[in-house]
This record gives structure tokens, sequence and C-alpha cells, in this order.
């Protein structure tokens, strides 16, 4: 199924990396919720928290600024997990590039006629 490794014991901890541009409030909560239920399934656990990395008060802060504080947010991830497009947006690439070169355990994932699925691990 996969090959992550996480202590069941304790919340796995997800960084979610995502484009966020032209996509309004309630698109971004939804695919945050899209991405909770299919972790749920694919690490066969329930204890997975989410990292609280959007807000909508980042849209007014500066894009370096913004992506700093993302970076601190990832230093705590027990995973990272990057959606759809992300390879397309310079903040997503600098988190990808920043989880693989500190081995943060990551995960692409792209939605396919409806359903998400791993791309790329």
């Amino acid at each position: 199924m996969n090959n992550i490794l996480f202590d069941r014991k304790k919340a796995m901890k997800v960084f979610l990396s995502q484009p966020m541009r032209g996509k309004t409030h309630e698109e971004i909560l939804s695919s945050i919720r899209e991405v909770q239920e299919f972790l749920t399934k694919y690490l066969d656990s329930t204890n997975i928290e989410i990292i609280e990395s959007y807000s909508p008060k980042n849209k007014s802060k500066e894009p370096l600024v913004a992506l700093g504080d993302s970076i601190k947010m990832l230093a705590n991830a027990d995973l990272a997990v990057f959606l759809d497009d992300w390879n397309q947006y310079r903040g997503c690439i600098i988190e990808h590039h920043t989880a693989k070169i500190y081995e943060v355990p990551h995960i692409s994932v792209r939605s396919e006629n409806g359903l998400l699925k791993v791309v790329e691990k």
C-alpha cells in the first residue's frame, strides 16, 4: 500500500501544499477536507492532523513572508502532501524542494475523475 512509517499512538502531522491562486476560501477548505479523508484511507489511520497552514489572512501578506511562515510549519510535519499542479507554483515548488532536501517524508497527490491518488512518493 504505502511505505510511510509513523507512530500510530500519536497524531500524524500533515503539511498540505496546494496552489491557492485563483481559488476561493471554500475551494481551499474543501481540498483540505478531501486530502484528510484520502489520507485516512491511504495511511489506514484516523489519527491525522492537518497543520493549519492556510489562512485567508495570508493573502494580505507579502508572498515571501507567507512562504517563510509555511516553511516553519513544514518543519513540524511528519508528512508533506503536495496537491495537483503544485509543480507550477513558486511557493509549492520551494516547499517541495525544502521537504526533499530536509528529508521530510512527502507524497504528491492528484485528483483524477473526482478521486485522489498518489502520483509520486
